[in-house]
């Protein structure tokens, strides 16, 4: 996770430099804010608490590597979108992408392995469907905030790609291993409609003539 977010940051940093700078701050500390409010008080995760097996926490509560894992994969997303599609229709392609890794994220991190463990056992490999919401809104408030921050960053495509599917195809083997066929399906399915949906022809806009064609006319013999 360390070394995936330090490479992910020198990339955008080498070529987007101020607007990543920026991008890696308010994404830092957006999603350390989303964090401390669900270790804390639920919000809008849902009850949890991480272990200490990702190193020293922000006020014994947030792992210092966790908002960094959410630039990593936020900034991976957004670069990956932009080529498929524009605007608001990238948002929401990058935080569908983002709600289909982590399908795959919760069950092979906290069933499996013990990174947090939740407050109360959900229905979903012992997690919360709050949890799905609450990766939902943040994602799109991170991605909100990329689109704001910089909209049209020079990162590679081909790297920010590499990026995520590294990360999505190392937790969907950890899930097929374990037999989490919930999450193999789940996952590749919202990835693939995500995909269909935000870069089709959907958001895409045809030109119509702006007038009607005008005839000349005719005129009788004198």
């Amino acid at each position: 996770m360390l070394f995936g977010g330090l490479a992910v940051v020198a990339d955008a940093l080498l070529r987007d430099r101020g607007r990543a700078f920026g991008a890696l701050i308010g994404v830092y500390l957006v999603s350390l804010g989303s964090e401390l409010l669900g270790t804390t008080y639920g919000i809008p995760f849902g009850a949890y608490s991480y272990t200490a097996l990702l190193g020293p926490k922000w006020f014994d509560r947030v792992p210092l590597l966790i908002p960094l894992s959410w630039f990593t994969m936020a900034w991976a997303v957004w670069c990956l979108a932009l080529p498929w599609a524009k605007g608001w229709a990238a948002v929401g392609l990058g935080t569908a992408l983002l709600v289909a890794w982590d399908l795959l994220l919760d069950p092979a991190m906290s069933k499996v392995t013990s990174y947090w463990v939740w407050g109360e056992v959900g229905r979903y490999y012992g997690m919360p469907w709050s949890n799905l919401a609450g990766w939902a809104i943040t994602g799109l408030v991170l991605l909100a905030l990329l689109h704001r921050v910089s909209p049209q960053p020079d990162s590679r495509a081909a790297f920010s790609s590499l990026v995520y599917c590294v990360n999505f195809l190392l937790l969907l083997g950890f899930c097929i291993l374990n037999g989490y066929w919930l999450a193999v399906l789940a996952a590749l399915t919202t990835a693939s409609v995500a995909w269909l949906v935000f870069s089709g022809n959907i958001f895409k806009h045809h030109s119509r003539p702006t007038s009607s064609p005008t005839f000349a006319p005719e005129t009788e013999p004198a």
